[in-house]
């Protein structure tokens, strides 16, 4: 059972929905405080930015989109992905997304649904101001969905957050789980 402090477990909605869909268990995870992160884990996830451009700056490479799984109910817009380095050679981040597309500009609707591009990406595509908020932190073993989809060789633990993104408005619009692959594999960190 997963180790809670204080609400975050309900910031997983992302992750818990898109489990849900696809008939899988949920993860077991344990929460860390931004300073039990390890590095370099840390600087890719402890912070107040979109995850897309601080991977970019980490990775010195542009940052592609392949969606696993989407689905639509009642405005919600659901996206597990993986996030590539451009050169397609890393694997650099698997999420779970819940994106309020009614909140959005109705072009970038249109590319959020041609799943061609990161949500943070079409953020500074399109200029929309954002608050990026980060609700929380945690360690977990990778399943089997996570070792497929970060080409992990056997069960590792991996690290991520839980963020939400807000508009200038305040109003929400996205709950995201980004989890990191183990970044000992990429040899030297950038």
């Amino acid at each position: 059972m997963a180790t809670v402090i204080g609400g975050m477990k309900d910031n997983l909605d992302p992750l818990s929905e898109l489990y849900q869909l696809i008939g899988r268990e949920k993860a077991d995870l344990t929460f860390l405080s931004a300073d039990d992160m390890p590095e370099p884990e840390k600087s890719l996830l402890v912070h107040d930015d979109d995850m897309t451009g601080t991977l970019r700056r980490f990775f010195k490479d542009d940052i592609v989109v392949e969606a696993l799984r989407v689905e639509s109910r009642h405005g919600q817009y659901f996206r597990e992905v993986i996030l590539w380095t451009r050169d397609g050679r890393k694997r650099v981040t698997y999420g779970a997304i819940q994106i309020k597309l009614e909140l959005l500009p109705l072009e970038m609707q249109k590319e959020i649904l041609k799943g061609e591009k990161p949500f943070g990406g079409l953020l500074q595509d399109y200029e929309i101001g954002y608050r990026s908020a980060p609700c929380g932190f945690f360690c977990l073993e990778a399943d089997n969905s996570l070792i497929e989809g970060l080409a992990l060789q056997e069960p590792e633990n991996v690290f991520g957050r839980v963020n939400q993104i807000f508009d200038k408005q305040g109003q929400l619009l996205v709950n995201v789980v980004e989890i990191l692959p183990p970044l000992h594999r990429y040899g030297e960190i950038p």
